[in-house]
């Protein structure tokens, strides 16, 4: 009897918790059509704007930034060509990357990222802008193992579970905002599971009433990976000849072509719906915005025209309604490109066509 209960008392200590995905969203959002995007080197340190903590977190606030700036440091450590990744600022217009903070659990995920990307080179996109979403509550689920319980019983006797809603631990969040910070950067996720980039969360036990856990680390795989993807990118970038960056902020973009237009914020940004719905094609709800006033020149934050970012986009169809409604096929964006230079860029030759056939020039 002594025997038996030496084998079941650590089946009372031990529990057993299964890892949680990361994110829900497979490597990136997008569907079969999407491609990884990469930021241009003169994006490079990504404004970080951070959103103020939940209140309802707020015992946690300063140790949950402090993780963040960890998270933040951690990749800047590791760099691309030489530069820090990520920088601080207290502009949210000025913010490449937006990270937000969520109370409410999600049972599909511990984390969001969102990228808002433009066409590019052959292969990759730009990235323009990213939102990261921190989860702070779930459901901590442990199991504690029976199965040998079996041995001693004539009947079988189910795991016991148990789930409690709680806050997050500091160590879990900074593996979770790695993760979405390095999918920020555009790398997929990584079949390491030591690797932040794994999509599951470190699996947890407890022995003997201490927790263990599988923690994810900043890997040297991801390190090369990272290096790796950015070397193939900016190569992709030069032989579409996209050097200068599409999002730029105020006091650090390069002088535009003579050409381009010298727009104040104040006469951006009112086109984005337009602009949007040129770039995804859809081309009845551009109809119903140009009817209800907006104009067919109208920008973007980034200067671009709903003709720019549909040749941008490969809109065959789009491009020839804009065309025909008389869009400007000449104007340019804040960096100083047309739509035919970002056609171009793209090669969408029938595009070309059309917009060479209506007068456009580089």
């Amino acid at each position: 009897m002594k025997y038996a209960l030496g084998l079941l008392l650590p089946l009372f200590f031990c529990t057993v918790a299964a890892a949680q995905p990361i994110d829900s969203s497979g490597e990136f959002p997008g569907g079969e059509a999407y491609r990884p995007c990469a930021w241009l080197a003169e994006s490079l340190p990504l404004q970080v704007f951070i959103d103020p903590i939940p209140k309802s977190a707020a015992e946690r606030e300063g140790e949950y930034l402090q993780t963040l700036l960890d998270a933040i440091k951690a990749w800047n450590d590791v760099g691309v060509g030489g530069k820090p990744v990520f920088e601080q600022t207290r502009d949210r217009a000025d913010a490449d990357v937006a990270v937000a903070w969520q109370f409410e659990p999600n049972t599909t995920a511990s984390g969001f990222m969102q990228v808002q990307m433009r066409s590019g080179g052959r292969s990759y996109g730009v990235c323009v802008r990213s939102r990261i979403t921190l989860i702070l509550q779930h459901w901590r689920r442990r199991q504690i193992p029976t199965g040998l319980l079996g041995f001693f019983l004539p009947v079988p006797i189910p795991n016991f579970t148990t789930e409690n809603l709680e806050l997050r631990s500091a160590d879990e969040l900074r593996v979770i905002a790695t993760h979405e910070l390095g999918h920020a950067l555009g790398l997929p996720h990584s079949t390491d599971t030591g690797d932040v980039m794994y999509p599951f969360e470190g699996q947890k036990f407890l022995y003997y009433g201490i927790e263990f856990t599988n923690v994810q680390v900043l890997t040297e795989k991801s390190r090369r990976t990272l290096a790796a993807f950015y070397d193939d990118a900016w190569l992709d970038f030069r032989l579409a000849q996209i050097e200068r960056p599409i999002h730029t902020r105020s006091g650090t973009a390069d002088t535009p072509p003579a050409a381009a237009p010298m727009l104040s914020r104040a006469a951006t940004g009112r086109g984005r719906p337009l602009v949007e719905a040129a770039a995804a094609g859809r081309l009845p709800e551009a109809e119903r915005l140009l009817a209800g006033g907006l104009e067919i020149d109208a920008r973007d934050e980034s200067g671009w025209t709903p003709l720019i970012a549909a040749a941008a986009s490969g809109r065959e169809q789009m491009v020839a309604f804009l065309i025909q409604k008389g869009a400007d096929v000449n104007a340019r964006d804040t960096s100083g490109y047309t739509a035919l230079s970002h056609a171009r860029a793209g090669r969408f030759t029938r595009i070309v066509e059309l917009l060479t056939r209506a007068g456009a020039r580089n």
